[in-house]
């Protein structure tokens, strides 16, 4: 589950690196309307391979970000952030 703060600590590197809303949302390639409502909190739900893509176009460690403890795995116990370097040939 991602914690409630995902939303600040999004804004609070957006702020950090000059970037507007819709200038992350470009380099993420999620909708603008999706970055306001994740930093409103007013989207709770968020699915671990949009949160992925947040972490990864900020530079960040999902884990972190999504205010998960050290050492969270999948299932199968790969990492999170494994699993979406598979996927999105990173």
């Amino acid at each position: 589950m991602i914690d409630g703060k995902l939303g600040e600590r999004l804004r609070a590197w957006r702020h950090e690196n000059g970037l507007t809303i819709k200038e992350f949302a470009k380099r993420s390639t999620l909708n603008a309307s999706t970055i306001t409502q994740i930093e409103n909190s007013k989207h709770f739900h968020i699915r671990i391979d949009t949160a992925l893509n947040i972490a990864h176009t900020m530079g960040a460690d999902v884990n972190e970000l999504a205010g998960f403890s050290p050492g969270v795995t999948l299932d199968n116990g790969e990492s999170p952030m494994a699993r979406y370097r598979k996927t999105k040939k990173v």
